[in-house]
């Protein structure tokens, strides 16, 4: 092996340390669209799992005096058309929406798996 070529394989060893290619870095913190869906993916994640806990009131239940009501302090996101509190009804609902999101792709596989 002549000297040119040695010297240029320790320079790209060099470049190349194994500890430079492993450092942890931190996807969020480098792209503001990233971290934006990763919050809403996470707020998504509370929601599902805390939603009967955090939500203020019955679903259900209906109050037509307070309809089409914009958020404030007591209804963080509003009435709906009948009344009833946005919050409580995202809430109570993304359980479910959350076992769609994961069983449709799990049966999905499941099926080509099969095929």
């Amino acid at each position: 092996m002549t000297n040119a070529r040695a010297a240029s394989i320790a320079r790209a060893r060099q470049g190349s340390c194994r500890a430079d290619r492993w450092k942890p870095r931190s996807v969020a913190g480098e792209n503001a669209l990233t971290f934006a869906a990763f919050a809403l993916f996470t707020g998504l994640v509370v929601l599902a799992l805390a939603g009967s806990w955090l939500a203020p009131c019955d679903p259900l239940a209906s109050d037509t005096s307070v309809a089409l009501q914009p958020p404030s302090a007591s209804d963080w996101f509003g009435a709906d058309a009948l009344g009833r509190d946005i919050l409580s009804r995202r809430g109570s609902s993304q359980r479910g929406a959350s076992q769609c999101r994961v069983s449709a792709p799990t049966a999905t596989a499941r099926d080509h798996h099969d095929a």
